[in-house]
């Protein structure tokens, strides 16, 4: 098993396309087709990736349905297509067999959400522009690497604050 890739699917159609379509069934064709390219140029043979739609009010009858094309996999979220992402990535503890998820997304609340989690987290022009990577290069992550970040990485403590009787001027 490879390397896994999660994309934000309308969040990645909508930085993709000026004009994106409008039908449902256009929609998917158009990221899938996107996300078979993006996949080809990394030159990894044994990745996969799962796009996450959202469904809109009109598309509720899509939420819960998925399909495979390829090396790339579909769903329709029931609800946000954001924490579906999250439970995924939750649900694999940020990894995959060859070290962590990679999250494709320009939502800034998603990046960070699944970076605190482990994943890795990639910006979608970066993604789906993205040539292989030289051998010399090697393979550079667009996101902070390590532990999650603590109260103490911004120097607050772990102790609860009382509003009511604590100036914010004071801390």
């Amino acid at each position: 098993m490879g390397r896994t890739f999660l994309v934000d699917a309308h969040n990645a159609l909508f930085r993709l396309s000026s004009d994106p379509p409008r039908n449902a069934d256009a929609v998917r064709r158009s990221v899938v087709l996107r996300a078979q390219s993006a996949l080809r140029a990394t030159g990894l043979t044994d990745a996969r990736v799962h796009l996450v739609f959202d469904t809109a009010e009109a598309g509720r009858t899509l939420a819960g349905t998925h399909g495979r094309e390829g090396a790339v996999t579909w769903s329709y979220a029931r609800g946000s297509a954001d924490e579906e992402i999250v439970r995924l990535v939750r649900q694999h503890d940020g990894r995959d067999a060859d070290g962590p998820l990679t999250v494709v997304t320009d939502d800034r609340e998603l990046r960070g959400r699944a970076s605190q989690l482990g994943a890795r987290v990639v910006r979608v022009h970066d993604w789906f522009d993205a040539r292989p990577a030289s051998p010399a290069g090697g393979d550079r992550p667009s996101a902070r690497v390590g532990p999650p970040l603590t109260p103490a990485d911004f120097g607050l403590t772990d102790a609860p604050i009382d509003l009511l009787r604590t100036d914010p001027d004071d801390l």
